[in-house]
């Protein structure tokens, strides 16, 4: 039996290295089962990875943990700020703009250097762990004197701003994501690990074949090999993370960021105190702050022709033209500098801003062509309306007269007797017809009779001679059509006189037309002699 002394936090600590240390194997087991099962025989020359790492740490309390977790995100930061821009940059190579090459990963390089280079925070708390009477006290100071005044991301706060904190800061870095004062208790202790090398012997030669398997790598060495492979916690996360960031820079990554939109899980809230934290220690602020500083915001001049013409409408010629030479017109037309606006070879880039100012501009015109439109559409239907109220006033008033009228005249005896005269106005209309039909008949009858009349000859030998035909050469050349329209004719005049007796006698006046007394005229014995059977027979 092996008997160490040991007070309760040496304790302690052991203990939570032996469960770290456990998960990190276990951890590592499920990874190799996962790898194993999704594995496939065939060559692969790609690969989909997924990196999930916490945000930025900012706490009241900020330990080894936080200063691990940050230096991570300053790294990743610092790599997604350059793969950002250099993609940027690029396209403004691709693009013909005239731009200087900035490196904005270089803007964390102050930071990350105080914590990693050589005579920086985590190396020098590797050396202290080396010496048995050095305490965090001690590393403290090294580091204070070291870097207190003479590097711009490292200060030390005042007793003013650490009075009545229970963990008062030892000393701040200044990350891109804020200010974050760290306390450094218990370093030493964390950044060892200490991990007892009979219980991990122990677990090697467990029972449990899970167990046996997890911590089969630990075999125990003697005491100068135990030198030449002792590495702490700074160490060893400082190598897998360069490990990452080789891996990152050979692969094409794409970048995430996960926001907490309330502390509670509550859904609808939203704390935009907490969602601005976020930002900020995610880096999406620290990416708009350098997109900024470029161009932002490019558009096809295609797509800026179609969407802003609108706002040099009178500028741009009719007819064809390039969507590049509109898209000059129009930044020509709305006075925007060189620095404003840069023409690329398919896109124009703009500065932060100035595209949503174009946006505003489009938005008031077409608020004042909708408003033109509208009160054209109104004054048309008011128009409409009024001229319709016209229209019905005139017939009002026509009405109104015509009904004062009626009220007046209905009991006039004048005009009472118009009232009964004028139905027998219509009798001299039909005079006129009877005397235009007679007139018809009268023709005629006229040219009824013209084939009557026989050819005269000289000589009074071919007059008798031909005297015995013709009759028969009279009934042939005659023909049913005059004598259908002589009838027609008769029994229509018949008809109409009948129909003015019967008028005349109707009459509301009572007054009667006496019958023709007089002789027939020439007309009248003509066709009854017409239709007498004596010709009819001959």
């Amino acid at each position: 039996m092996v008997v160490k002394s040991q007070n309760s936090d040496q304790v302690y600590f052991a203990t939570k290295a032996l469960c770290k240390s456990i998960f990190e194997r276990v951890f590592k087991w499920l990874i190799q089962k996962c790898n194993k099962a999704l594995d496939t025989k065939k060559p692969r020359a790609n690969y989909c990875g997924v990196l999930d790492i916490a945000g930025f740490e900012i706490f009241d309390f900020n330990t080894f943990e936080q200063l691990c977790i940050n230096l991570t995100n300053e790294r990743l930061q610092q790599f997604f700020n350059h793969h950002m821009f250099i993609l940027e940059q690029e396209e403004y190579k691709r693009e013909g703009i005239n731009w200087q090459f900035i490196d904005f990963g270089l803007d964390l390089e102050a930071s990350i250097e105080l914590m990693e280079k050589p005579m920086g925070i985590l190396p020098m708390l590797d050396e202290e762990c080396m010496f048995p009477k050095a305490t965090d006290m001690t590393y403290k100071e090294k580091v204070i004197q070291q870097h207190n005044k003479k590097h711009p991301k490292l200060s030390v706060p005042s007793i003013k701003e650490t009075k009545g904190m229970e963990h008062p800061p030892h000393f701040n870095i200044h990350h891109y994501a804020g200010v974050v004062g760290y306390n450094v208790e218990d370093w030493l202790t964390k950044n060892a690990d200490p991990l007892n090398d009979n219980v991990l012997d122990l677990f090697r030669k467990s029972a449990m074949p899970f167990m046996a398997e997890l911590f089969a790598d630990c075999v125990p060495a003697g005491p100068k090999e135990r030198k030449k492979t002792f590495q702490t916690m700074a160490m060893m996360h400082r190598k897998s993370l360069n490990e990452l960031m080789g891996m990152l820079n050979s692969t094409y990554p794409h970048f995430i960021r996960c926001l907490v939109p309330n502390e509670t899980k509550t859904p609808g809230k939203v704390q935009a105190e907490l969602i601005l934290h976020q930002l900020r220690c995610n880096g999406v602020l620290e990416g708009i702050r350098i997109v900024r500083q470029g161009f932002p915001n490019r558009i096809p001049y295609a797509d800026f022709k179609q969407r802003y013409q609108i706002l040099a409408a009178s500028a741009i010629p009719a007819g064809f033209i390039e969507a590049k030479d509109a898209t000059q017109i129009i930044i020509k037309h709305l006075a925007l500098t060189d620095d404003e606006a840069k023409f690329g070879n398919t896109k124009v880039f703009f500065r932060a801003g100035i595209l949503g100012r174009l946006e505003d501009l489009r938005d008031e015109k077409i608020t004042e062509i909708l408003t033109a439109f509208q009160a054209l559409a109104r004054g048309w239907i008011a128009r409409k309306i009024f001229k319709k109220l016209m229209e019905q006033r005139v017939g009002v008033v026509v009405l109104q007269r015509n009904i004062r009228q009626h009220f007046i005249l209905r009991n006039w005896p004048w005009w009472k007797l118009f009232t009964k005269v004028k139905p027998l106005l219509s009798i001299a209309r039909q005079e006129e017809e009877i005397r235009a039909k007679e007139e018809e008949m009268k023709k005629a009858l006229e040219e009824a009779r013209r084939p009557l009349l026989p050819r005269r000859s000289s000589k009074r030998s071919t007059r008798n001679s031909r005297r015995k035909g013709w009759k028969s050469r009279l009934n042939s050349r005659r023909s049913d059509k005059p004598l259908s329209m002589l009838r027609t004719l008769s029994s229509n005049l018949r008809a109409s006189r009948r129909n003015s007796k019967r008028r005349t006698t109707n009459s509301s006046t009572g007054l009667r037309r006496k019958r023709r007394t007089t002789s027939p005229s020439p007309r009248t014995s003509e066709l009854s002699r017409l239709n007498s059977p004596a010709l009819r027979t001959t």
